[in-house]
């Protein structure tokens, strides 16, 4: 029986400030820890309190799909409605800038093409002294006077051009600046690599009469080919069944009477409507049909259009 004035052992073991007291062997005080408010968070359940005052698990009272509080998650039918509309005007004011993009890119292919074709010729001269004919009218006198003038030593009874009855301003420019053989006496017909003036692109070399002797078309120019054209220009036209429009030099707007390029050439391109129009005055545009505009030349530096004032 336990004394009166003595705790009992269990009462020496209660908690004293959320510590447990006992005793070891020895008569030494221990304490231990005791579970306490202040406890780990994550060995105790978050609790939350209803209007009533009574206190639940946080997971008992948190909002669940389809409660009217619940958080919503992805979109609406009116705000994918909202941004497919969104996206359809932003389409319809790109689309256009991109075409226009586009065909200008296009233009300016053709236009540094046109150039490079110049500087061809320019070299060609330089090279032998003159521009080549543009074989507009009698091509096989028009060859045989050029050639003899540029080659000193040609053989004229054995280099003879063949199939040259039908050549025109059209396959001018292929027939000259493809170059001539290492053979002085036979520039035309001796054997061997030619010394080619300009590098044409062979997919875009087409013979559209059949006669051994061809064109060469822009990449953008819709099978309507270069026409190169020498001074002096009156009268001189070309015309193609196949192609649409007539191309001719242009004049130029003063003096009254002169051309563009007066001294050496015009090279045009039928531009990418593939027309060449039916022509007018340089660089005004007086006269110009509507397809004459986006022809390009070796001296418009793009589209005639762009050139005007």
């Amino acid at each position: 029986m336990q004394s009166p004035g003595k705790p009992a052992a269990r009462d020496r073991n209660r908690s004293r400030g959320g510590r447990q007291t006992c005793c070891t062997p020895g008569g030494q005080a221990h304490f231990s820890a005791a579970a306490s408010p202040d406890a780990a968070p994550s060995s105790r359940r978050k609790m939350s309190q209803t209007p009533g005052g009574e206190r639940l698990p946080s997971d008992l009272t948190a909002p669940r799909p389809g409660d009217p509080g619940a958080a919503r998650s992805g979109f609406t039918l009116v705000e994918l409605l909202v941004v497919v509309v969104i996206i359809v005007i932003l389409a319809a004011l790109l689309v256009p800038v991109v075409f226009i993009a586009l065909a200008r890119a296009r233009d300016a292919r053709i236009a540094v093409e046109a150039s490079n074709l110049a500087q061809a010729v320019e070299r060609y001269k330089i090279e032998y002294g003159d521009y080549p004919p543009d074989l507009f009218s009698g091509p096989l006198a028009a060859i045989n006077a050029h050639l003899t003038r540029v080659f000193r030593y040609r053989n004229v009874a054995t280099d003879v051009p063949t199939g040259v009855a039908n050549l025109d301003p059209s396959e001018a420019l292929v027939f000259w600046l493809r170059g001539f053989s290492d053979d002085p006496t036979l520039p035309l017909t001796g054997s061997g690599a030619r010394n080619a003036t300009f590098d044409f692109d062979q997919s875009r070399l087409t013979d559209r009469d059949g006669d051994g002797h061809q064109e060469y078309i822009p990449r953008d120019g819709q099978n309507a080919p270069y026409v190169y054209f020498r001074t002096p220009y009156a009268g001189k036209t070309w015309t193609h069944a196949s192609v649409s429009g007539t191309a001719k030099p242009y004049p130029a707007d003063t003096p009254v009477g002169s051309y563009a390029q007066p001294n050496s050439f015009q090279i045009i391109s039928a531009g990418q409507d593939g027309h060449f129009g039916s022509g007018g005055s340089f660089p005004s545009g007086t006269g110009y049909a509507t397809q004459d505009r986006d022809n390009i030349t070796n001296f418009s530096e793009g589209t005639l259009e762009s050139a005007m004032p």
